[in-house]
């Protein structure tokens, strides 16, 4: 074989190579990454801060679900089964920047006693009341030290074919009737604004095991002294830090419905 055929066959060869290397290439490019229509992976929001208080998983961390309603009576709470009603929420529930622009005031307290339970007449969840001391105040005009009542918008229902508890979605769930120490974010509603509503799981959230520990410790009245001891112990607590994050976030308004951060808000009678 003469050298001027020699070159020939190996540059023959070389394109041959270049040629299948590049379709390899082509191949995988147009298989690219699998599109959101066919399984992106699920939306998180955050570090899971706190996750799975009792019968309310990943509260930080799951984004809402449209069938909250799809396994109604799977759940036993204190023996009674659960009923969820059909909501849409209006915002991402489970973002913490959205719900503290939503929220009337965000604070820590702790459950002192529960105050009974109310059945509106109109057709709406029941309302359980607790009444709460305000250890720390995130947003609004509420002080440390206050005692206020917080309605829950759940509880438990008396029907024909028995008792059973009613709450917001599958994610939800009751408070401690005593000593329970959550972030609540908190909606005034009613006329004349006097009910401090917290509604959904997402609206009270629990602080970490040790956190809540020292907190219910701290004896009333709640003196410059004890606010002291309090702010301490909360430095320790990464749910309490990413809701104090949330307050501070002043463009989260913007990811709200139009027509929420249009209205009008009642003044609370908690404010004097």
């Amino acid at each position: 074989m003469s050298r001027k055929t020699m070159w020939l066959a190996l540059g023959l060869l070389s394109a041959l190579v270049l040629v299948l290397v590049l379709a390899v290439v082509v191949g995988r490019l147009g298989q690219g990454a699998p599109s959101e229509e066919a399984g992106s992976p699920a939306v998180t929001h955050g570090p899971d801060l706190r996750t799975d208080p009792p019968g309310s998983p990943d509260l930080l961390s799951r984004a809402n679900s449209g069938d909250a309603h799809d396994d109604a009576g799977s759940r036993m709470i204190d023996g009674l089964p659960v009923v969820y009603i059909r909501a849409d929420p209006p915002f991402d529930l489970f973002d913490p920047d959205l719900v503290v622009a939503n929220a009337d005031y965000v604070l820590v307290g702790r459950i002192e006693r529960h105050a009974g339970t109310r059945h509106p007449d109109s057709p709406s969840l029941p309302q359980t009341d607790y009444d709460v001391t305000v250890l720390e105040v995130v947003k609004g005009s509420l002080k440390a030290g206050q005692e206020v009542v917080i309605t829950k918008q759940g509880g438990i229902v008396e029907g024909e074919g028995g008792s059973c508890m009613e709450l917001y979605n599958k994610y939800d769930f009751m408070p401690e009737a005593e000593g329970g120490v959550y972030v609540f974010a908190v909606e005034v509603l009613g006329d004349p604004g006097r009910t401090l509503s917290v509604i959904g799981a997402h609206s009270t959230v629990p602080l970490e095991d040790g956190v809540a520990a020292e907190l219910r410790g701290i004896e009333k009245p709640i003196d410059p002294g004890k606010k002291k001891a309090v702010n301490r112990i909360l430095e320790k607590s990464e749910v309490f830090a990413r809701y104090v994050a949330a307050a501070n976030n002043k463009n989260a308004a913007a990811g709200l419905p139009q027509w929420m951060r249009d209205r009008e808000r009642y003044k609370s009678a908690y404010e004097r």
